[in-house]
């Protein structure tokens, strides 16, 4: 049986959460083009019916606008990630990766931002997870 080092573990295990991550986002962008059509649509049915379709093109512009902001952070969080990988996929920084996000994330609900805040707390508390599993004296 193979010893894999705690490092390596880390590195692994984080890189299938990026992994993950890259997944919903794009899981998402189909969600935000499905809801862009269907708010398109939505809106050419309110015209054809004399603008009576109030309700139903204003659900699909919520529904549009949460898939954006979704999308949206998700990318933005992808990038913060991104500049902590190096050449070889690895997060030599991990430590400092997330305390950046944690930062991002609080100032977030700060700014009364919850919905991102939130967002972003799945993430942080995963790689929190990570770390703190295999380097107790994290914390």
């Amino acid at each position: 049986m193979a010893i894999i080092s705690t490092e390596a573990e880390i590195q692994e295990r984080l890189s299938a959460v990026y992994e993950e991550l890259i997944n919903t986002k794009d899981v998402i962008r189909n969600e935000l083009i499905e809801s862009r059509i269907n708010y398109n649509k939505a809106c050419d049915k309110h015209i054809q019916t004399g603008f009576m379709c109030e309700y139903e093109w204003i659900d699909a512009e919520i529904s549009h606008q949460e898939n954006f902001i979704k999308y949206d952070i998700h990318c933005h969080l992808l990038e913060i990630v991104n500049d902590f990988r190096d050449l070889y996929g690895h997060f030599p920084d991990y430590h400092q990766m997330y305390v950046t996000l944690n930062l991002i994330m609080l100032q977030l609900a700060k700014e009364e931002k919850y919905e991102l805040a939130a967002i972003l707390k799945n993430w942080v508390d995963r790689i929190k997870c990570i770390i703190q599993e295999k380097s107790p004296q994290f914390g």
